[in-house]
């Protein structure tokens, strides 16, 4: 009888520890869980809007000597759980561009969970013409000048990219406008 009784006890001891056991994984894993879905709520937020300040009607075509002016709105939000300072770059590309050509830069202190929405006016107007490429040498941003010296094949596309970087290191997030070099008049 009594080995009976001890095989019955340590069955019950073993499926105690069983439940225990499964109970500290399940709240182990639980927390993890809510940790990660937590953690992944913290970041910051870039987007482009267009001149009507919605996400619908980019800027594509420019023909210079017309309409050799774009613009849109680059908006930032802090979903951080405390402040940061974080800098916008304006990066510019072509085919023939071996490296991408950095023109504009901008510096922010956004609050947590605040926002900001900035207007990008870029005009082209400054350029050379030839039978095969386009010469932008300067661009002007929001009214201010800035030096391009950047060569487009005839049709080619101009990539513009605004990036985020925060701790002057680039964050992976950017925004992308591929405006086509249609057509010209001299």
């Amino acid at each position: 009888m009594s080995n009976i009784t001890t095989k019955i006890r340590e069955a019950y001891k073993s499926y105690y520890f069983d439940i225990i056991l499964s109970a500290i994984i399940i709240l182990i894993v639980t927390g993890l869980t809510i940790y990660q879905s937590f953690s992944q709520q913290q970041m910051i937020v870039l987007y482009i809007l267009d001149n009507n300040k919605r996400a619908v009607n980019y800027p594509h075509t420019i023909v210079l000597g017309t309409n050799s002016t774009i613009t849109f709105y680059i908006g930032i939000d802090n979903r951080l759980w405390y402040d940061t300072s974080v800098t916008l770059k304006v990066r510019l590309d072509s085919s023939i561009v071996k490296h991408p050509l950095y023109v504009y830069e901008r510096k922010y202190f956004l609050k947590k969970d605040e926002s900001t929405l900035e207007f990008f006016k870029i005009n082209f107007n400054d350029t050379v013409l030839t039978s095969e490429k386009v010469w932008i040498r300067n661009i002007y941003i929001n009214g201010k000048q800035f030096f391009a010296n950047l060569n487009i094949e005839k049709g080619g596309i101009l990539y513009i990219t605004v990036e985020l970087w925060q701790d002057n290191k680039f964050s992976g997030q950017w925004v992308e406008l591929k405006i086509k070099i249609a057509a010209w008049v001299s």
